[in-house]
């Protein structure tokens, strides 16, 4: 059997791929172990096909069957980052009506640290507005 494993967007493949036929007997499984590295966040779809080989010496002495048969099978994965979460806050009181135009306007730069997660990131705002007494 040689199994293909479909280049996955968002995976780097860390194990040698070169040994991939494998010897499965009649009414027997075997299992190839492929490593994967999440390069990004999210859920990934990683698709293996398998089929049979035409010639091989995998199997030593046992015949290769003459039929051909093929399949494969898409699975999706979750790839969560690694690490622990860094918060960053920032608060700020204002009223508008001390503004020019009675209007407030601000911005800040988020500045990610240089091994983080792509994908990872993410920015949550919340303002509250209180009514004068």
């Amino acid at each position: 059997i040689t199994v293909t494993l479909a280049q996955p967007q968002g995976f780097e493949v860390t194990s040698d791929l070169s040994d991939n036929n494998i010897c499965i007997q009649p009414s027997s499984s075997e299992s190839l172990r492929i490593k994967m590295k999440g390069t990004t966040v999210g859920s990934i779809n990683i698709t293996v096909e398998a089929e049979t080989a035409s010639s091989s010496n995998v199997c030593g002495d046992s015949p290769v069957y003459d039929g051909v048969a093929r399949d494969a099978i898409t699975q999706p994965l979750e790839v969560e980052a690694e690490g622990f979460p860094n918060e960053n806050v920032n608060s700020i009181l204002f009223c508008p009506s001390d503004e020019e135009n009675k209007k407030f306007s601000t911005s800040y730069s988020l500045n990610l640290p240089k091994d983080s997660v792509p994908n990872s990131s993410r920015a949550i705002v919340d303002v509250s507005g209180e009514l004068p007494f």
